[in-house]
């Protein structure tokens, strides 16, 4: 079985990445930390790679996008 080799590109300032065969978005949950590694695609099923360095930026992002998001809910909450 011939292995595939596609790796991630794509990765929004929320902190999600797409697939790059099928380049369906795959959202994390809440300060979930992407993790580097082979995965599969929950839509399309294929595999790809996710690199150290993209993990690295989509959960740096992750996090910069959940303390905004903690800030907001707290102006709510006092307001």
């Amino acid at each position: 079985m011939k292995k595939d080799k596609a790796k991630v590109k794509e990765v929004n300032q929320f902190g999600d990445h797409s697939c790059p065969h099928c380049r369906v978005m795959i959202i994390n949950s809440f300060e979930c930390e992407l993790k580097e590694g082979t995965t599969n695609c929950v839509f399309c099923k294929k595999t790809y790679t996710i690199t150290k360095k993209l993990a690295e930026i989509a959960n740096e992002n992750r996090r910069k996008y959940d303390k905004a998001l903690e800030r907001v809910i707290k102006e709510l909450q006092n307001a």
